[in-house]
């Protein structure tokens, strides 16, 4: 993030080199464990199955519970507070909009 900040808003080749090196650094450090599981349980991710109530034509339901529904497995969710308190902690929040 610190690349967006730096110099002037116009960004040369020398800065966009230096952009992509920084990123490739981030790269270079993911270990495997974590780049094969991108939501981890330590921040709050949870994996679960939805449903998904689906709607059926030319058919009226009394209940959203009476409809057919569809499940979906593999599904992370997290708190979207946490969310929110998690981004506004981190030191780069300052800069973002």
């Amino acid at each position: 993030m610190d690349w967006a900040h730096s110099g002037s808003n116009l960004k040369s080749l020398a800065e966009i080199k230096r952009l992509v090196d920084d990123e490739w650094k981030h790269l270079d450090n993911l270990d495997d464990a974590e780049a094969s599981r991108p939501f981890l349980d330590a921040d709050g991710w949870r994996e679960e199955t939805v449903e998904i109530p689906l709607p059926k034509e030319q058919t009226q339901f009394d209940s959203e519970e009476q409809c057919p529904h569809f499940k979906v497995s593999g599904i992370y969710l997290r708190n979207l507070l946490q969310i929110i308190k998690t981004t506004c902690e981190d030191p780069e929040a300052k800069s973002h909009n």
